[in-house]
C-alpha cells in the first residue's frame, strides 16, 4: 500500500503511464485529455502531468 501511496503522491515513478487518454470528469460531466499512473494493478494517479519514468 505504501508503494501505491508513493506512487500516487509523485514521489516515486509509476510502472507503465497510460498517455494521450480521455477521461471522464465525474465533477464536470466533460471528456479530457488525461495521462492515467499504473502501480500494479491498481490506478496509482490521473492526471495531465505525468511523473512516470517513461
Amino acid at each position: 500500500m505504501s508503494d501505491l501511496i508513493d506512487h500516487g503522491r509523485g514521489v516515486a515513478p509509476a510502472d507503465p503511464a497510460l498517455r494521450g487518454g480521455r477521461v471522464f470528469e465525474l465533477i464536470t460531466g466533460d471528456l479530457a485529455e488525461r495521462g492515467v499512473e499504473i502501480c500494479g494493478d491498481a490506478i496509482a494517479g490521473v492526471s495531465g502531468i505525468m511523473r512516470c519514468c517513461r
